[in-house]
Parts: structure tokens; sequence; C-alpha cells
């Protein structure tokens, strides 16, 4: 009699266990309040690029390297020079750090501070203003001329290859000797602070 009642009782408890809802969590939808974070692309750790306008005059080569990243924030340090040709003639070298919140996969916005440190230089020359008397020998000389810079702007950067930069690129000088002071204060205002702007071309990798 108990054999034939064990095959009913294990149908009685199949069916009844069918019956009851399971209570597990589907982990393919976000749960309710909470918000899913998008993972980006990660940033190349080099990059080299050619800086027009900006910190150093007409324009530089630079190279930047990324030394701390964590989420979506990075930290780079940058360093460059650039010459400004004849009849100026100064020599610039840079030395920038820089903080790069990535936005999306190729988009970002980067901040900066550092400073620019020029070298100018001049041969002797005869300056003639029509006649001989009024001749005026101008003695060779040279002289440094140190600023505080940063950068504040947009950057578009693939993982690998094209990178494009865009921003204010503000010069503070320091030099007091208004003789004394780069192609900067030639072409402005007597003001230390020049507001200047500048764009990069480059590659990344």
């Amino acid at each position: 009699m108990k054999k034939k009642l064990l095959p009913v009782i294990l149908l009685f408890t199949m069916l009844y266990c069918s019956g009851q809802q399971t209570d597990t969590v589907d982990l393919t939808y976000p749960i309710e309040g909470t918000k899913i974070r998008t993972l980006h692309t990660g940033l190349p750790t080099n990059s080299i690029y050619l800086d027009i306008g900006g910190h150093l005059n007409l324009g530089s080569l630079n190279y930047e390297r990324i030394l701390f990243r964590a989420s979506d924030f990075y930290l780079s340090a940058k360093i460059g020079g650039g010459y400004t040709p004849p009849s100026v003639n100064t020599i610039s070298l840079i030395g920038l750090l820089n903080g790069i919140y990535q936005i999306s996969d190729v988009f970002c916005l980067e901040f900066g501070v550092g400073v620019t440190g020029t070298y100018t230089f001049w041969k002797g020359y005869y300056n003639e203003a029509g006649n001989a008397s009024d001749t005026i020998y101008h003695v060779a000389g040279s002289f440094i001329d140190p600023l505080i810079t940063g950068f504040a702007g947009i950057r578009v950067q693939k993982k690998r290859g094209f990178l494009f930069r865009f921003g204010f690129t503000p010069l503070l000088e320091l030099t007091d000797v208004v003789e004394h002071r780069t192609a900067y204060r030639q072409l402005t205002a007597k003001d230390s602070f020049i507001p200047f702007v500048g764009m990069s071309f480059g590659y990344s990798f």
C-alpha cells in the first residue's frame, strides 16, 4: 500500500512547488533607484602635438604623458619648446600640469597650470633714420622672461590617433622692466596679464 501511495505523494509535491513564485532578481535590468554609469574608452598615455598660438608665441612642439587616472579623471604633465624667428629671436620652454575630465569616448574638458620661460636675444645693429647723423647703433643683448600660464578648454581625442585641443591660455608676466619683455608685450598693452588663446593638433598613442 505504501509503495502505491509514494508516486501519488511525489506528484502532488511537484505540482505544489511549480505553483510557487521564485524569489530571484533579474540582473539584466537596473535596480529601481540606481544609476547606470557609462564606461568610456580610456585615453592613451602619450601625446605629441603642435601648439599654434597660446603659451609659446607663434608655435611649439609638445610632449604630454598621463601620470594618474581614476575613473573619468586624468592627471597629465606636459613639456614643450618653441622658437619665434628673427627680428624677435625668442626661445621658449613650458611645463604644464593638466587635469582632464572625460565626458565621452572622444570629448574631454581640460584645465591646467604651469610656467613658461623665454630667452630673447638679438645682435648689434644700426637703425638708420634717413641720414648718417640720425644713425643709431643698438648693442647686442639678451634677457630671460619668466611667466605663469594656464589652460582652460576642450580636448577631442580618439583612443589612438588624432588629437585636437582649443582653449584659453592666459599668461602672467613676472618681469618688471618693460624693455626686457618678450614679443608678448610688444604686441599688447603694458599690463602683465596677457589673455591669449591657442589650439593644438597632434597624435596620441
